[in-house]
């Protein structure tokens, strides 16, 4: 189970490290092409129904889920 685990945190960090160039341009073409936050904060339920913070790059006009 440990070996598992550490098996997939460091995949995720390789894919993270591998996609930061990726996350780089897009946030700088978001930032030129529309004003406002990068990122969206959204809470979620997760496991055991505990609620956690979901960071996104943000794909729709600022406080979209408030409208409508």
């Amino acid at each position: 189970m440990m070996l598992k685990r550490a098996f997939d945190v460091l995949l995720s960090l390789f894919g993270l490290l591998a996609a930061w160039p990726l996350f780089a341009l897009i946030t700088t073409a978001m930032a030129i092409r529309d004003p406002g936050p990068l990122f969206y904060r959204q809470t979620r339920v997760g496991r055991n129904k505990r609620p956690f913070q979901m960071i996104k790059f943000r794909t729709m006009v600022v406080d979209a889920d408030k409208q409508g």
